[in-house]
């Protein structure tokens, strides 16, 4: 690949090798994780205020600190390690890792991590413990967690027109990116958006990748809990007859989008989490559904509010900043009601904390 290569010279030569239409998942794969060109995968994605969007951790470090006191209560009860998927800049490894020294918990902190540039991004800000995995272990004691992971797994569109489902794709008009929709030929899929008995000109996405992320997560957990916090909706929310448009978003520099065939690789292309599949992908993979609830529910549960009272409040500035920072992690006009924390278990004894108030897996 030569050297000023771009996402879009990619992009076209791969819609070229498959006779000229692309599922839109493998257009996202190369526009967000391809090594070189990809948004994440070439370490173009910028965090933070200055950047292109806010995670969690970037707030407040009370994201991660809260988070720890799950983990400290789940590892004390199986023992066992921590790993990271998708970890950013490093920053919650940063704040999860002080708390779980102070808290005595033996452990080791390891991240999963698919960009090379990523990875150098995250060594240069982590200790030397850290151990970086370039694939999932066949087998896992402790925590896993996955925050803001999902949405950027590459996920498949799809539209309904005179009562059938077409695939959407990807294909070259003039040397253009441009859509193309085709029958839709994944049985399974099609049957499951049949059954959703949706209206004609409905568009919305699917993503099986997710799901089978999931699924392998719980099969590799032999003991312990798998915690994922993402923005997203049960089945029926999801798939509303009003959300007719779906939930796919571009983003870049604070702003947002919904043109995703423009500027690939520059921008987050993501997409909101069903959170009805992830339950039951979780189940399939063998682990038991230990808790769902809103973010704004499992950092209160975990003692949010107490650490910010027992933040030092000597620098008022640093103080308002911090309490600014838990505002919009907890409001729900903010973070706390549209992000949601799913919980997966296996032979933990214990109801977990996150979840012991407002758990909504009703809801699922």
């Amino acid at each position: 690949m030569p050297e000023s290569a771009s996402a879009a010279d990619v992009i076209q030569t791969a819609i070229t090798d498959v006779n000229g239409w692309l599922r839109f998942d493998e257009y996202l794969n190369i526009a967000l994780h391809h090594p070189q060109v990809g948004y994440y995968g070439g370490g173009k994605v910028r965090f933070g205020t200055a950047g292109d969007f806010v995670t969690a951790p970037v707030l407040s470090p009370l994201f991660g600190q809260s988070l720890a006191q799950q983990i400290a209560e789940v590892l004390r009860c199986v023992g066992g390690d921590v790993l990271e998927l998708g970890a950013g800049d490093g920053q919650l490894a940063i704040d999860i890792m002080p708390m779980l020294q102070a808290a005595s918990i033996s452990h080791r902190y390891h991240i999963l991590e698919t960009s090379a540039a990523l990875r150098a991004r995250q060594a240069s800000r982590l200790p030397a413990s850290v151990q970086w995995l370039s694939s999932l272990p066949e087998s896992f004691c402790g925590v896993i967690i996955a925050n803001e992971v999902l949405d950027a797994v590459p996920f498949r569109l799809f539209a309904k027109h005179s009562g059938k489902w077409l695939e959407r794709g990807v294909t070259i008009k003039k040397s253009t990116l441009h859509w193309q929709n085709r029958p839709a030929d994944d049985d399974a899929v099609r049957q499951r958006l049949q059954n959703l008995a949706l209206p004609d000109d409905y568009e919305t996405e699917v993503n099986p990748r997710a799901e089978g992320l999931v699924r392998t997560l719980a099969q590799t957990l032999k003991a312990g809990a798998i915690f994922i916090i993402d923005y997203g909706f049960g089945r029926n929310e999801y798939y509303h007859p009003q959300r007719a448009r779906g939930t796919m978003m571009c983003h870049r520099a604070h702003h947002s989008d919904t043109e995703p065939l423009h500027c690939p690789g520059e921008k987050d292309i993501t997409t909101h989490v069903d959170f009805t599949a992830i339950a039951e992908a979780g189940l399939d993979g063998g682990a038991t559904l230990a808790g769902y609830t809103t973010q704004a529910n499992f950092l209160i549960n975990n003692g949010i509010t107490d650490l910010l009272a027992a933040a030092d409040n000597t620098d008022a500035v640093a103080w308002t900043k911090l309490a600014a920072g838990a505002q919009k992690l907890l409001a729900p006009h903010e973070m706390g009601e549209l992000f949601k924390c799913i919980a997966f278990g296996k032979d933990i004894s214990l109801p977990l904390s996150g979840f012991t108030r407002n758990d909504r897996r009703y809801q699922l």
